[in-house]
């Protein structure tokens, strides 16, 4: 497999700088598309001075405001997945250098008071918990589309949620809608959206 990477957009939003890179996975031998995905990465602007306290710490996050009823799908809930996510796992995903996504010190240069577990992780898990339920048709025909809503810290547990929604023929095979999302223990939703997969 090759990859290739392109800035496709940059917009500012909320105070923050988006820039959405698009990521494709295509095969070497004749350059099929295999994968592609798209990210809105938010940043802070650069300030003159540093800002008195965190950017964001667990007390400013817990102000989110109340969630829309969610999942609207009423079908069969899929076997969640449960991860803890410690020190090891956040320098295995997003390592080997320092950032704040694997080092404290490099987390609280940046205004944050702990490790930021990568958005991307999180998806990982709903990937897993589709892999889990769909199988071959995860991998053949998956698409998901979802939001980072809350911050996930170091040394954290969550869990990966899905129930099927909505079947829709495509072709010959069925398109089975999910709503996902991804709770900590305490709750605190941190990941919602949708998910699909293909089934004969």
């Amino acid at each position: 497999m090759r990859t290739r990477s392109t800035i496709v957009e940059r917009y500012a939003k909320r105070g923050r700088d988006y820039v959405v890179n698009e990521t494709d996975v295509v095969a070497a031998s004749d350059g099929r598309l295999l994968v592609r995905g798209r990210t809105h990465q938010s940043f802070l602007p650069k300030r003159d001075a540093p800002a008195a306290g965190f950017v964001v710490d667990a007390s400013t996050a817990a102000r989110k405001g109340v969630r829309e009823r969610f999942p609207s799908a009423t079908g069969r809930e899929l076997a969640a997945v449960e991860k803890a996510v410690d020190a090891r796992r956040c320098w295995m995903f997003s390592g080997p250098g320092r950032n704040y996504h694997t080092d404290r010190e490099a987390a609280r240069a940046l205004g944050f008071p702990d490790i930021v577990v990568q958005g991307m992780m999180t998806t990982c898990f709903v990937a897993q918990l589709m892999q889990g339920a769909f199988g071959r048709g995860w991998v053949e025909g998956g698409r998901m589309s979802v939001k980072l809503v809350n911050v996930l810290w170091v040394d954290e547990t969550v869990s990966a949620h899905g129930r099927v929604g909505e079947e829709v023929r495509e072709g010959d095979r069925t398109r089975v809608h999910c709503d996902v999302w991804v709770d900590k223990r305490d709750g605190t939703r941190i990941l919602a959206g949708a998910a699909s997969a293909l089934v004969p």
